[in-house]
């Protein structure tokens, strides 16, 4: 008997030119990575509209497959759940929500909170073409005052949030070419430890949409 491996099982049963499939988590027309029924990473989409629930998608005649759940750092929402939501009527009292919810966390003035709500939506409208900048907000005081309380609060209901202790450029990168992630530094002296590893661009450059830190 002669026994082949699974590489030459697989070259012999798969044909050369099917599609290779690319793992992506942003392209023109997704709404967001979701959680479908399944309990599984899926990609909802906004075909006219409706919405779509697709764990594989077409895109200029390439597929698009999602990152594994593993890989992605930052809480998803259920599909099921936002379609409901997206089949009824718009939630006017939305921006008040968020303000009440905030508010439960630290106390801010409120034309300051009135700013990192408004945040919060630019998160989920950063690739209208109309938008070419995104402010950084800064928590700044003295120790125990509820800075890290706030910019989680803030960073958890923000688009794809991650909260960050560290300026590890290879995440820093990852996280915000890959995912289009929100960042939270949750550091002391943010400045200081920019500059000792070497990521003042990076910070520089992050609030203008399209600018990119060159790394060799």
């Amino acid at each position: 008997a002669i026994q082949k491996d699974i590489s030459t099982i697989l070259k012999e049963n798969i044909p050369t030119d099917a599609p290779q499939t690319t793992i992506s988590a942003h392209f023109l027309g997704l709404v967001d990575l979701v959680i479908d029924d399944n309990n599984k990473v899926a990609y909802l989409i906004k075909e006219k509209d409706s919405l779509e629930v697709a764990t594989v998608w077409k895109v200029e005649g390439k597929l698009h497959s999602p990152p594994n759940k593993a890989h992605l750092p930052f809480a998803l929402p259920n599909a099921s759940n936002v379609i409901r939501w997206y089949e009824t009527d718009i939630d006017q009292k939305l921006f008040e929500d968020i303000l009440l919810y905030l508010k439960r966390f630290s106390y801010l003035p409120n034309n300051q909170w009135l700013l990192v709500v408004w945040e919060v939506f630019l998160t989920y409208m950063q690739d209208h073409p109309d938008i070419h900048y995104l402010p950084m907000i800064l928590f700044f005081a003295v120790p125990e005052r509820g800075k890290s309380r706030t910019g989680k609060a803030v960073i958890y209901i923000s688009y794809r949030g991650i909260h960050i202790v560290d300026l590890r450029e290879a995440n820093l990168f990852r996280f915000s070419e890959n995912l289009k992630a929100t960042l939270f530094f949750d550091l002391m002296d943010l400045w200081k430890k920019a500059e000792k590893n070497g990521a003042e661009d990076i910070l520089l450059l992050r609030y203008e949409k399209g600018a990119q830190a060159s790394r060799v």
